[in-house]
């Protein structure tokens, strides 16, 4: 069966029923921006994550990153130095907005701390020491993948007996294929979470583009007359002060009820008290 064609006549651009359809479009615009808004700021949060999985830009610059020596913690921190899982950090190395880079090692030195979550080794990467959390003894002379973060405050106190701890730079390079924080959780959520607001924002341009498009016009087609033709009726009324019921939620003239939200007004025809007391009983 055939949709049957609305007949939408010219729609107003004043009037009460087109103060309605205003007010919706605000407030989705509002919301729709605000959606964009959080998409944004998880964008850029999550860049570097999808950067360093698609777009990893080359190796490291180990003369860069052996500038700042290891601080000193003199205090036990008494936390994880690291979870076999996943890498948490407060301080990632980004070179061109990505933490997952290469690393040549020249030499594997010897073991310094051991856990059932990684064992670190100092090593040596273009002629400079630097520390390496690995699950096996690290590959010597061929291009490994690594991320780069300050080393954990509970491993500093921990090797504070090594005499040449302030001699390493403040980043190691953990060779353990684990994930940063959680990130493919997170590439999840912005991967159902994009569409979601891409589609928000083409429904609102949608809407602004053509009026008629709205719900608030659209159901006023199953009465079989022009659309046009109801909303000057309905604009007439309310113009002239027919008011039944009015409240935030519901208004009530002598022919038509309107139930409020914030992106939606449903209007049906008040052939019947029994209409108007339904509405009451929905907006309670």
């Amino acid at each position: 069966m055939a949709k049957k064609k609305i007949d939408f006549g010219t729609l107003p651009r004043e009037g009460y029923v087109y103060s309605l359809y205003r007010g919706h479009m605000i407030r989705l615009a509002f919301a729709v921006a605000a959606l964009a808004a959080i998409l944004i700021w998880s964008l850029s949060g999550t860049w570097p994550t999808l950067k360093s999985r698609l777009f990893p830009s080359g190796s490291v610059d180990m003369a860069a990153l052996s500038e700042v020596p290891i601080p000193e913690v003199t205090e036990d921190p008494q936390r994880t130095a690291f979870y076999a899982d996943h890498i948490e950090s407060e301080r990632f190395w980004l070179q061109d907005s990505c933490y997952r880079l290469d690393v040549s090692l020249e030499s594997v030195d010897q073991v310094l701390w051991s856990s059932d979550a990684a064992t670190v080794y100092r090593c040596t990467a273009e002629g400079r020491p630097i520390l390496v959390a690995a699950d096996a003894v690290p590959a010597v002379g061929i291009p490994s993948k690594a991320v780069f973060y300050a080393v954990p405050a509970q491993l500093i106190y921990d090797l504070r007996a090594y005499e040449d701890l302030q001699t390493l730079p403040t980043y190691l390079a953990d060779l353990r294929d684990v994930e940063v924080a959680y990130e493919s959780s997170d590439s999840v959520q912005l991967i159902i979470f994009a569409p979601i607001v891409l589609l928000a924002v083409i429904y609102w341009l949608l809407l602004l583009q053509d009026s008629r498009r709205h719900p608030i016009y659209r159901q006023l087609g199953r009465y079989g007359l022009p659309v046009s033709d109801i909303v000057a009726s309905i604009d007439q009324e309310v113009a002239a002060g027919q008011l039944a019921e009015q409240s935030n939620k519901l208004l009530a003239t002598t022919s038509w009820n309107f139930k409020k939200t914030a992106f939606m007004t449903t209007i049906f025809k008040n052939t019947a008290p029994a209409d108007l007391q339904k509405g009451r009983n929905d907006n309670e």
